[in-house]
């Protein structure tokens, strides 16, 4: 839903969920940064196989370009990743110039996050643990064991907290769920400043986006207008 909203700023682009997509971006490059030609038929390789990625809908010649231009300006791993992200901007939202990824799965990196993005502004969502808990426990990994689910809820929370705490805690946020369903024009003016950009009306009830993976049974209420009934 957060990702709804923000993506429908014209300066903000969202792409579907990457997973684990940063770090084998990260082993790749590191095995082959010294053979550019290989390096990028491996990334393009990697992005195309992996299920999440599918969603993005990448143009592969588009994508192998993009990093090939990021390898010739020689600025690293972080560039050379981002290009994924500008690649799918250019192809759905050429006006926007700040990237985003939402992808739950990162909180257990957010180490690499920062260490690779040390500007980026970190969103912890964090939802009533009760609420939380009784839809992890439905998915497929949880096999309906409620203990897996709320130690899983427990460790991201406590990743969260930490993050907050060591350097640089101004550039981690949390937004509450329950915050963001009661007053979301609020809550999304007040990350729109952190971000830079202005605050544009009726971004929070933007339905026309084609987000790319709400046919997904997860994301199917995001179609929906905001509302409270998951409280």
């Amino acid at each position: 839903l957060l990702r709804r909203m923000l993506h429908a700023h014209p300066s903000i682009s969202i792409p579907p969920e990457s997973e684990d997509l940063l770090v084998h971006g990260l082993k790749n490059y590191l095995a082959l940064h010294h053979r550019p030609e290989e390096l990028v038929n491996a990334q393009a390789g990697i992005v195309e196989h992996m299920s999440c990625m599918t969603h993005w809908k990448l143009d592969q010649e588009r994508l192998k370009a993009e990093l090939r231009s990021a390898v010739s300006r020689n600025e690293g791993f972080p560039s050379f990743h981002a290009s994924i992200h500008r690649t799918h901007a250019a192809q759905f939202k050429p006006s926007a110039h700040i990237h985003g990824d939402k992808t739950p799965l990162l909180i257990w990196y957010l180490d690499l996050v920062r260490l690779v993005y040390p500007e980026a502004l970190i969103i912890h969502l964090v939802r009533h643990p009760l609420d939380a808990i009784s839809s992890l426990v439905t998915l497929d990994s949880m096999k309906n064991d409620i203990n897996k689910a709320t130690i899983r809820w427990r460790n991201a929370a406590r990743l969260y907290i930490e993050a907050q705490g060591v350097g640089r805690g101004e550039r981690v946020v949390c937004v509450k769920y329950e915050d963001l369903v009661k007053e979301p024009e609020s809550v999304v003016s007040d990350l729109c400043r952190l971000l830079g950009i202005g605050y544009q009306q009726g971004l929070v009830n933007e339905l026309g986006n084609d987000l790319g993976d709400t046919v997904l049974a997860p994301h199917q209420g995001v179609a929906r207008p905001v509302n409270t009934a998951s409280i």
